[in-house]
């Protein structure tokens, strides 16, 4: 279709991460938008991507990262002292 001048548009799941090397060229010209891309530059997302890769043995995706930032979330809020309960009249 890219070559055809047609442009394909559409949510960032048809172009997943983790399955976009096995579109091949097939996939060259789609354009798609979604939260999360394993090829993000920046230092936190390599980590996280070497991370992935070294326990799970792919990259991640969209998926992936979501789970990953419910789980922070949760650790984080785990560590935070519990409230102290008061009483209201």
């Amino acid at each position: 279709m890219n070559t055809s001048g047609i442009k394909l548009m559409g949510t960032g799941d048809m172009t997943d991460d983790d399955m976009l090397d096995a579109m091949g060229d097939a996939a060259i010209g789609v354009i798609t938008a979604h939260q999360y891309s394993a090829a993000h530059a920046s230092a936190t997302n390599k980590s996280f991507v070497a991370g992935f890769k070294k326990v799970i043995g792919t990259r991640p995706n969209y998926v992936a990262v979501a789970v990953y930032d419910g789980m922070r979330l949760i650790y984080e809020a785990l560590k935070k002292p519990a409230a102290t309960p008061t009483a209201t009249n």
